[in-house]
């Protein structure tokens, strides 16, 4: 096959990870808002922390950027915003060897799950800048009993093979080919030193094997493209710790082939669980 860029940076991710440990500062049972945003997106940011706030949710906000934002712009985001907002830029949190031609490659989908790592919110509820809840306070979804039980809370897409104009050759198959190459085998095993894994165990034996769930999927049959949104969804960070680190190795080690292989971060999720 042709050498190109996304390969090889895949395959050297491998070896030699860039991504750093965004162990972040979280404050116990902690609850908030994350969205991920750039100066073309700020007012749309602005309208759903609105939107937010008129249906009845108070929680503090974080709006994430990957050096896209001036001061001007936080400052502008900090003004209008209702709730309380801190504006963080992820390259403060990212590994400072990290090359630009790397921190721009963030910028877009990648930032969103990074943004989730990083937060320092234990509870997190993620939202596009473009989302709406009608009717409803959001802050509600943390009572949903699938929540409670599970510690997270993903949303399914709708089953579709494809959408005209997006760039997606094969999503299935390249899923079938991770699965069974790379997250059945030791090299996802979480080494020494990974978030949420000290003095814990996966419970995992390495290598394992996927499940008929994981299989019967219908991105991984091939009867969609896409498995769940990502527009909307809620997480435990603590509870879901397995989660939260197979979505750190997921980003460290396949992040490029990912995100030219899949539509944005949506599926990234999923794969973690």
């Amino acid at each position: 096959p042709e050498l190109t860029d996304g390969p090889v940076r895949s395959a050297l991710a491998q070896y030699s990870p860039q991504v750093p440990k965004v162990e972040a500062a979280e404050v116990a049972n902690s609850r908030g808002v994350v969205s991920c945003t750039a100066p073309r997106l700020l007012n749309q940011s602005l309208w759903m922390l609105s939107r937010l706030y008129q249906n009845g949710c108070t929680l503090p906000v974080e709006l994430w950027h990957v050096n896209e934002m001036s001061h001007e712009h936080e400052a502008f985001a900090r003004q209008h915003a209702r709730q309380s907002v801190q504006v963080r830029n992820l390259r403060d949190v990212l590994h400072h060897s990290l090359r630009e031609d790397e921190i721009l490659a963030m910028q877009g989908f990648m930032c969103k799950p990074l943004a989730l790592l990083a937060s320092d919110f234990e509870q997190v509820l993620m939202i596009d800048h473009e989302a709406y809840i009608f009717d409803i306070n959001a802050t509600t979804l943390f009572h949903t009993s699938l929540y409670k039980r599970n510690g997270m809370l993903l949303f399914r897409d709708r089953a579709i093979v494809r959408i005209h104009g997006q760039p997606l050759v094969d999503p299935p198959r390249y899923l079938r080919q991770l699965i069974h190459r790379h997250l059945s085998s030791s090299l996802l095993a979480p080494r020494p030193g990974d978030p949420y894994v000290s003095a814990l165990s996966w419970g995992i034996d390495f290598p394992w094997q996927p499940s008929g769930e994981l299989l019967s999927a219908p991105i991984v049959t091939g009867k969609s493209s896409h498995q769940i949104d990502s527009s909307v969804l809620l997480l435990h960070k603590r509870r879901a710790w397995r989660m939260v680190t197979a979505l750190h190795l997921l980003h460290e080690r396949y992040r490029y082939e990912l995100y030219t292989q899949l539509h944005g971060d949506k599926e990234t999720y999923w794969l973690a669980c």
